[in-house]
């Protein structure tokens, strides 16, 4: 949520941009605000760019009066300072032209900024693909030079001390100004309105005050809204969710300029500058449930009842400092894992966040240490019981919603198989063999939809020879299609997918276009499980939904798009695959692309990892769904899905781990039991209900979790293990790791 005023207490700065420390600052990207307290900043308006929880860099427009134009250099100058800091972005020049006596706009990208007051331009030429200098007009006076989005760059001895950040007002926009754009940003999405989603005739109110929005591609609205009317909620002064009666529906705006990834939604949309509330979202009927990208980045965002989930501790009469409430805020602090995160995965062939086995033996070690607490007293035991659930906690780590009605594997088998996977890192194609595998299902996650064809061998340009049109051409009929096979998965589709890569396969090149947009604030690790994989009887991928929803293989009719393009299909590919590296020597370049490039060593990536990640080898377990086109020049493309598999990424480091976490797994500890009367048989068995989901401890005759050895040196790694039962006879001891 956005505060009205906050206290800067740092400024950062660079020969690029000029960045505010603030902490809890909630300014979404593309706020206006106005900073007091520096003498250098307070004289304007400027515009928030990338923002984080504790800062955020600025903008400024730019708008200055031409003094001079200068044709034969390219050069125009300004009667006053341009604070142009970067050489790399355009301008726009608004001249009245004396020859035809008419005010024209031209727009040019500078060369060179020369002065405080003058810049070179220079234009691109696509017939040559080629800069030359800009053809600037000597008939051209007077008028102004402006530039949206130019980064602000001081010394250090400009701008020190602190001050503080506000919004800023600007002036009202009409509201049929807004309607109108909303209603165009529409029509280019969908074409026509109530084609696909006919409006409500009546908006369902929810009943809650509050909103909880999560799970968006735009990260600036995700949190609690709070109802300020019958038809509206609020998450601070520039972000809502309001039922617009026009429009009849309901729809998420915020009242920001259009910066990335906002302003490239708008360009692909063919939309016009608007400086007004964004149209980011929509939804006829109920706000509640899955919303539908307009001017926002998908997937759009999963509204619902906001429901707290807290650790609560009963009134209590007793003095104890256990039943003083600040104690209640130190549990939930450190036991409440409800917005823990935990993922992990690979990026630019680099390792982020945590591994299988690292987030279950966090999540193991998190749930022994919840226990422990609950043995302090029944009153914290009562409080704990909500977050008791192994199962649940374990389920967190790997992302699985909750709700599941596949075949899932028990806990001691997900475990069983992630031990596995991380003691044979770099050999994961192995797992797909195996029974414990194939026999169920498994967490995934959509990385990547692309649509390619391959180059010819005299093609230079993979962005704009005949195999780049080909795949243009046929790139938003591929994109209905694959939305279509992944119906009900919430992925950022991107508008207008054209083709943005090459690369080399075996020795052949191929031009690729990308059908998802996971731009920074969204990248396919950091979806939750969207999709389950499993086995057919040949031990081919299958993927389905939560609820048991087949997606692939496809059925016919989804082809419609291409096949109406005179497009036929030659063939269907399903393959397993494992994405892997070596681990990295010291010094050896992160994986990054300007690692080891630049004349600082180590990039800021190797210097800030200080327990040494960036070196570490890793895999990834994927799945593959390829379908071959040929079109009616004969030309080859491919739609391809890659899917990750969630408890099959392993990092280098698991191995050394594995020990600790069958350490941990309450299966493998072993109880001793004592014999007792019933009032402690009654005793034992009221623990047990504490936690009706945790595994049960082996009892006499029965065997354990397997070992270490036991699990890599079994000749059947399929084989199941049969969960053992838990003795309620007689008082049991605590294991050794609690009495410590």
């Amino acid at each position: 949520m956005a505060a009205a005023a906050v206290r800067i207490a740092k400024v950062e700065f660079s020969k690029h941009s000029t960045t505010l420390v603030a902490a809890s600052h909630g300014f979404p990207a593309g706020a206006r605000i106005k900073v007091e307290g520096l003498p250098e900043l307070q004289r304007e308006t400027f515009i928030v760019n990338w923002s984080t929880d504790g800062r955020f860099s600025i903008w400024r427009n730019i708008c200055v009066e031409i003094s001079s134009v200068d044709p034969s250099e390219s050069i125009v100058r300004t009667r006053s300072p341009h604070q142009i800091s970067s050489f790399l972005d355009n301008v726009t020049l608004h001249v009245f032209d004396t020859d035809v006596h008419l005010m024209v706009e031209k727009a040019f990208h500078i060369n060179e900024v020369v002065d405080d007051c003058s810049v070179r331009l220079r234009a691109w030429c696509g017939d040559q693909r080629t800069w030359y200098p800009a053809r600037l007009s000597a008939n051209w006076a007077g008028g102004s030079l402006s530039m949206k989005h130019c980064d602000v760059v001081l010394s250090q001895s400009q701008c020190t001390g602190s001050g503080v950040a506000t919004l800023a007002c600007r002036p009202p926009v009409s509201e049929e100004s807004c309607i109108q754009d909303w209603r165009e940003a529409l029509r280019a999405v969908r074409g026509c309105v109530s084609k696909e989603v006919p409006p409500a005739t009546q908006a369902a109110l929810p009943g809650s005050p509050l909103l909880h929005v999560q799970h968006c591609g735009w990260e600036h609205c995700i949190g609690i809204f709070q109802r300020t009317s019958e038809m509206k909620f609020e998450l601070g002064p520039l972000v809502s969710v309001v039922y617009v009666e026009q429009l009849q529906m309901w729809c998420l705006l915020a009242d920001v300029e259009a910066v990335y990834p906002l302003c490239e939604r708008r360009w692909d949309l063919g939309l016009k500058d608007f400086d007004g509330p964004q149209l980011l979202y929509i939804r006829a009927a109920s706000p509640l449930g899955r919303w539908e990208p307009v001017i926002g980045p998908g997937p759009g965002p999963l509204v619902s009842i906001y429901k707290e989930v807290t650790i609560v501790q009963p009134a209590s009469r007793q003095t104890s400092m256990l039943m003083h409430p600040s104690s209640c805020l130190v549990l939930d602090m450190l036991l409440n894992y409800t917005h823990a995160d935990w993922r992990g995965g690979l990026h630019s062939n680099n390792i982020w966040g945590l591994s299988s086995l690292e987030a279950i033996l966090t999540a193991v070690r998190l749930w022994r240490e919840l226990r422990v607490c609950s043995a302090v007293c029944r009153p914290w035991q009562a409080a704990l019981k909500p977050f008791a659930s192994l199962t649940r906690v374990c389920y967190r780590a790997l992302r699985i919603p909750d709700g599941i009605s596949l075949s899932m594997p028990s806990l001691q088998d997900i475990v069983r198989t992630i031990v596995l996977s991380g003691n044979t890192w770099m050999h994961g194609l192995n797992m797909i063999h195996l029974p414990i595998f194939l026999n169920h299902a498994w967490p995934a996650r959509v990385s990547a939809v692309e649509l390619s064809a391959e180059r010819g061998i005299e093609e230079e340009h993979f962005w704009s020879g005949p195999t780049a049109q080909t795949v243009n051409k046929h790139a938003v009929a591929a994109s209905q299609v694959a939305q279509q096979m992944l119906r009900g998965v919430p992925l950022p589709w991107k508008v207008r997918p054209h083709t943005t890569k090459t690369e080399t396969r075996d020795g052949r090149r191929f031009a690729g276009c990308d059908l998802l947009d996971f731009h920074h604030e969204f990248k396919p690790e950091r979806s939750a499980a969207a999709v389950f994989v499993h086995a057919d009887t040949d031990g081919q991928m299958q993927v389905c939904l939560a609820d048991g929803t087949e997606l692939l293989p496809h059925s016919t009719d989804v082809l419609g798009p291409l096949i109406n393009q005179g497009i036929s299909v030659s063939g269907v590919t399903r393959r397993w695959a494992s994405t892997y590296h070596q681990p990295r020597a010291d010094g050896e370049p992160c994986g990054l692309p300007f690692c080891g490039k630049s004349r600082r060593a180590p990039c800021h990536v190797c210097s800030k990892d200080k327990e040494g990640r960036t070196r570490l080898g890793a895999s990834q377990l994927s799945g593959g769904y390829q379908l071959h086109f040929l079109t009616a020049d004969a030309a080859e493309i491919t739609l391809e899905i890659c899917i990750d598999l969630i408890p099959f990424f392993a990092t280098s480091k698991d191995p050394s781990l594995v020990e600790q976490l069958l350490a941990v797994v309450p299966w493998e500890e072993d109880e001793e039991e004592e014999e007792g009367g019933e009032e402690a048989g009654e005793e034992a068995e009221e623990e047990d209900d504490w936690d009706e989901d945790e595994p049960a401890q082996p009892g006499p005759g029965e065997s354990h979790f397997p070992t270490a050895h036991d699990l890599f040196q079994a000749g059947d790694l399929g084989e199941s293990v049969r969960p053992p039962r838990r003795r309620l006879v007689g008082k049991q001891r605590p294991p050794e790791s609690y009495r410590s």
